[in-house]
């Protein structure tokens, strides 16, 4: 009976002793240390993590410590074995001793005391948490961009508690060498703090667009012979298109050859490869074709050293044909130009930066395109004053005088002796009763430097009103959005013209907004020859032309003699576009363009201001007159392609966090059962001493 029940106390005791073992699971120690610490969220808590594991020969006791003071029981790991410690508590700072002996004595083989810092790590995921291989910048071995998952790294420590931003646009592969874009899709930042191990953020595949590309063969000074803008490039593809070394032009039948041999072919563009224009570099080679061409004439700004500054003014043409033989003398209109900014109200006055450039003498085979240069004048630079009386009926210049402005000086022009004038056609004409009797002008670097006063035909009725009209265009492809009508009346003093900063247009769903140097409010006063008046927008949505900017330009009068913009019968065509209009003699024109002829020149007609539409990214100007702006087809929104911020680079390997829990002996949280298991086993040893005693005693059973 004393048998069966020893061995019923024994087997109790291994199965004790084995419920009471260190927890054992798979921990690798970095680098041969056998101590490795971190913190891990349990059961709502950050507890510190102890993991030891023997990698000696012969059996080691673990001790953690506070100040010196031990705060759990003294393990025991014999060779290859391993446990982990946990305390719940992050704040406090702890210190794992390893021993050489079996009783928490002896040699340190090693310590490890809790970190003030640690690391973290933030990652990009895609919608179902699956992290995302994105691109980086940084090149492999191969030369080619190494890809990651990883964000972010760094450390964080007690008193820790920051914004970690992630990109908000990165860039995975496809497996085929398409670049696919992914948009953050989460908080645009999150805190890391002390507890912070890991941080994810989601992203979602971006929709794109269709992207359009002009091809451009320029010659040797910038100015389009041809181009194709039909070409476009699908998101995740590509589109081909092939440069010729010899290109003749459509009209002319001039030949030109490629500058630079290496560029004909074919050439190939991805979608994230985009650029919007492709421009090519052409010579005039062939120049004895029996056919009228256009010579283009373009008016850019220069510095004091005559430097182009890549700013063009104007834009005026003349028809040439080779096989005359003759010279063409080509004069320059106006030695002084004005360009009006709308955003903040100045304007600016351009010079003829060499008299030379006054005159152009274009030889057979010549080139088809000159500049003209000009510079900004200085504020202490005098001017010239002009007075233009004008026919409010038909804006056609009746007279015109000027009078020189000196630096701080000033002039005044009385209207007393031309209440009644003849134009030169000998026609009459009689002054308003709005007009001043007396204008003076002071010397301001920034004001008009053009002064109209309101004339009529004598005999006949004056202008008592009319209609002006504000049309919305569309700064890409110039088409007209939308046309308003204002009725201009003399009684009624200055007219107010306002338009919105955001326009949507009736059955449209696009959103447009104000192109940058454009203004919501316009003041017209009756005697002014504007008749139309253009306001110009963008697609909210065509980031090509966020910085593309609108100003004016008016042909200023010289100081030597005296002249205005001409109308002539029309014999060829023009460059700028415009509205087809009849002009005298029956003959078609696109109004707004700049045309020449032989014939004699009509009356002098008030030339409103024109418009300058400039596109820095594109490289791209253009010159509109304000009377009119053709219809376009419906423009193709544009997507923006942000950079983003720049990810970091490769991730290293690291341990994953996660794998052990479960299997980490908790000895705080298991106290209770531990007291138990140890109260169970002192009553049993207490019972087998007794059994002993009384059975030396002699005591019968």
């Amino acid at each position: 009976m004393k048998r069966r029940i020893l061995s019923l106390l024994i087997a109790i005791l291994m199965i004790i002793g084995l419920s009471v073992a260190p927890t054992k699971y798979v921990a690798k120690a970095a680098d041969g240390k056998m101590i490795t610490w971190d913190i891990q969220y349990e059961g709502g808590k950050n507890n510190q993590v102890f993991r030891v594991v023997n990698n000696q020969g012969t059996p080691v006791s673990c001790v953690l410590k506070e100040k010196a003071v031990p705060v759990l029981s003294t393990e025991v790991l014999k060779p290859g074995e391993e446990h982990a410690f946990m305390v719940e508590d992050n704040a406090k700072k702890y210190t794992m001793y390893v021993y050489d002996s079996e009783d928490g004595t002896g040699t340190v083989l090693e310590q490890f005391t809790t970190k003030d810092t640690h690391e973290y790590e933030v990652y990009a995921t895609d919608q179902d948490g699956n992290k995302l291989e994105f691109i980086t910048e940084e090149t492999g071995a191969d030369g080619k961009y190494k890809t990651t998952s990883l964000i972010q790294r760094g450390h964080v420590d007690r008193n820790s508690n920051f914004k970690v931003v992630p990109p908000t646009i990165i860039f995975t592969e496809d497996g085929n060498g398409n670049d696919i874009e992914w948009i953050l899709d989460d908080a645009v930042d999150k805190t890391a703090s002390y507890e912070t191990f890991e941080m994810f953020f989601k992203y979602k595949k971006a929709d794109k667009e269709d992207r359009k590309i002009r091809i451009r063969c320029l010659n040797e000074n910038g100015h389009v012979i041809m181009e194709d803008d039909s070409l476009k490039v699908s998101y995740n593809s590509s589109v081909d298109y092939t440069v010729e070394e010899t290109i003749t032009h459509p009209t002319t039948g001039r030949t030109y050859k490629l500058v630079d041999d290496t560029q004909k072919g074919v050439h190939t563009v991805k979608y994230n490869d985009y650029e919007a224009v492709y421009d090519y570099t052409y010579e005039l080679v062939k120049t004895d074709v029996d056919k009228d061409y256009v010579v283009t004439v373009q008016s850019v700004v220069v510095d004091e050293n005559g430097k182009e500054k890549n700013v063009v003014l104007g834009v005026d043409t003349f028809t040439y044909n080779d096989k005359s033989g003759v010279p063409y003398i080509y004069t320059v209109k106006n030695e002084t130009l004005s360009v009006k900014n709308y955003a903040d109200g100045t304007v600016s006055y351009f010079r003829l930066y060499d008299v030379a450039d006054k005159v152009i003498t274009h030889q057979p085979g010549g080139v088809d395109s000159y500049k003209v240069r000009y510079v900004e004048e200085g504020k202490d630079t005098p001017y010239t004053w002009v007075i233009q009386g004008i026919d409010v009926a038909t804006q056609k210049i009746v007279y015109t005088e000027s009078f020189l402005i000196p630096v701080d000086g000033e002039h005044t022009f009385r209207t007393d002796d031309k209440t009644l004038v003849t134009s030169a056609e000998g026609v009459q004409y009689a002054i308003d009763e709005t007009a001043e009797s007396i204008y003076t002008h002071k010397f301001n670097p920034n004001a008009d430097r053009v002064t109209y006063i309101p004339y009529h035909e004598a005999g006949a009725d004056a202008v008592t009103k009319y209609d002006i009209k504000v049309q919305y265009v569309n700064v890409r492809g110039f088409e007209v959005l939308e046309t308003r009508t204002i009725t201009v009346k003399a009684n009624e003093g200055d007219v107010t013209i306002d338009s919105p900063e955001k326009l949507n247009v009736k059955g449209d769903e696009t959103n447009y907004v104000m192109l940058k140097g454009e203004v919501p409010s316009r003041i017209h006063k009756f005697y002014m020859p504007h008749r139309t008046y253009s306001v110009f927008y963008r697609d909210e949505k065509d980031m090509d032309n966020l910085d593309t900017t609108r100003t004016e330009v008016t042909e200023v009068i010289n100081y030597e003699d005296v002249v205005t913009t001409e109308t002539y019968d029309v014999e060829n065509t023009v460059v700028l576009p415009g509205e087809v209009v009849e002009v005298d003699g029956g003959t078609t024109a696109i109004d707004g363009g700049t045309t020449t002829t032989d014939a004699v020149a009509a009356t002098p007609v008030a030339t409103p201001p024109t418009t300058l539409v400039v596109n820095p990214s594109g490289g791209e100007t253009t010159l509109l007159d304000e009377e009119a702006v053709p219809l376009a087809e419906n423009v193709q929104d544009v997507e923006d392609l942000d950079e983003g911020e720049v990810p970091l680079g490769a991730s290293a390997d690291y341990e994953d966090k996660d794998k052990d829990k479960g299997q980490v002996a908790s000895i705080v949280s298991n106290l209770p059962l531990v007291i138990g298991i140890g109260a169970v086993i002192l009553i049993i040893l207490a019972a087998i001493l007794l059994l002993y005693k009384k059975k030396q005693n002699g005591t019968p059973e």
